[in-house]
């Protein structure tokens, strides 16, 4: 039978390869576990790769010599982030780790980690190791948050909240909060931008909510269901998505204005198949094409809104994806930058006159998000910005910026606006 830490050691040693978390678990084998060690086997995986600097430098401080063996690496890796997990046991985080460790490693792993249990670690210093996050990200962060930096790093270090989008083509948020029957999920507020939101205040199997099988609703980070209530929809309207999938945008645009013709684009063969099922289970339509936009291409065309949700560096949304510390580089910075700008002016080649864009992102690092806007602007005189207002976040010179402060997700928007 395969082992929940059997399977989280390869994800490990998958992810130093540049594997995402997610695609490492599934290599690894978790599909083959039980549900509840299933469960437990992403709940390690992600504690182990959030807090994967403080642990690291905690285990080379136990070595008599420090040493690159991944393979012994990740061992006392996997080792020091179950005996920092609460409900397991200490001697049950040792032993299971050194029965999964090669014969010729097992001494060393054994006495390694039972030192780690004599032994207090040393408290971390700075918030590089406190909050165990690449230095150039931390520094990147507090050059444009200053003093909101540790806050911040200690949000993207919290286990997020699983919020949910109603379908309110199938039902209102209130109808769907009955039907759910239990005091489990809240409205996520009051707001127009939060009007069909639902946080839960545990994860729990999507198969299980009420409505999920038959389109009722959608899993979408609070964030981000601003950005269809952001577009200024209107009945009849040419829409482009222009970076698609997974489609939560394409589909929120067509649940609150039906009647739109959208486009949804994205670059990815696969991507835009996951669109088109998300599309199909939600019971809404549109057209799903499969190419670089900034290749020709039959999306090019002229469009009354365009979305804009360009790839970035995710920073907003590690507390989802805490491998994003880790196979993120600092200079993956600028060549995102450069991208989006020429992502950005491709857009708005396609923007008919009195048209909106809405460039964003789930990035929170401001050469990807005002500095971008500043760029595009500097060089289209027929552009210019509309002001954004939102129940959470914060203006910024060019647009509006969300830190990460549960239930929301770091995000990034600008909305422009093609003069006639």
């Amino acid at each position: 039978m395969t082992d929940s830490r059997q399977v989280v050691l390869k994800a490990l040693s998958l992810l130093n390869t540049g594997r995402n978390l997610p695609d490492a678990l599934s290599q690894a084998g978790i599909s083959k576990l039980s549900p509840r060690d299933r469960a437990f086997a992403r709940r390690l995986a992600v504690h182990a790769v959030r807090h994967r600097r403080r642990l690291e430098q905690q285990i080379q401080a136990y070595l008599q010599r420090p040493t690159k063996d991944r393979g012994v690496l990740d061992l006392l890796w996997l080792g020091a982030a179950q005996i920092d997990l609460a409900d397991v046991a200490t001697h049950a985080a040792v032993n299971s780790t050194v029965e999964v460790a090669p014969k010729r490693l097992r001494g060393l792993v054994n006495a390694i980690l039972r030192r780690r249990l004599r032994e207090a670690p040393a408290a971390p210093q700075g918030l590089a190791e406190q909050h165990s996050f690449p230095g150039w990200m931390v520094a990147r962060i507090t050059r444009d948050w200053g003093d909101r930096a540790g806050e911040i790093l200690d949000q993207l270090n919290q286990d997020p909240a699983l919020c949910l989008r109603i379908n309110r083509q199938k039902s209102s948020r209130a109808q769907w909060l009955t039907a759910l029957s239990d005091d489990s999920a809240q409205s996520l507020g009051s707001d127009v931008v939060q009007s069909d939101g639902v946080v839960l205040a545990q994860s729990r199997e999507l198969a299980e909510l009420p409505g999920y099988a038959d389109g009722g609703l959608s899993v979408q980070g609070p964030s981000a269901q601003a950005a269809a209530h952001l577009m200024q929809l209107q009945s009849g309207q040419r829409v482009l998505d222009a970076c698609a999938a997974p489609g939560g945008k394409t589909a929120h645009m067509l649940e609150l204005c039906p009647d739109i013709v959208c486009t949804a684009l994205d670059i990815e063969p696969a991507r835009v198949a996951r669109i088109e099922d998300n599309l199909k289970r939600l019971g809404l339509q549109a057209r799903c094409m499969s190419g670089d936009m900034l290749e020709p291409g039959d999306w090019a065309g002229e469009y009354d809104r365009v979305l804009l949700d360009v790839p970035c560096s995710g920073t907003g949304v590690i507390a989802r994806h805490p491998d994003i510390k880790w196979l993120r580089r600092e200079q993956d910075v600028a060549q995102l930058a450069a991208r989006q700008l020429k992502m950005l002016q491709r857009a708005w080649s396609w923007l008919a006159p009195g048209g909106v864009l809405l460039y964003c992102t789930c990035s929170i690092l401001s050469e990807e998000n005002d500095a971008v806007v500043a760029g595009f602007l500097n060089e289209q005189p027929e552009a210019r910005l509309q002001a954004l207002s939102l129940p959470f976040g914060q203006a910024s010179e060019y647009g509006w910026r969300v830190a990460p402060q549960a239930p929301y997700e770091g995000f990034y928007f600008a909305r422009l606006i093609k003069d006639p």
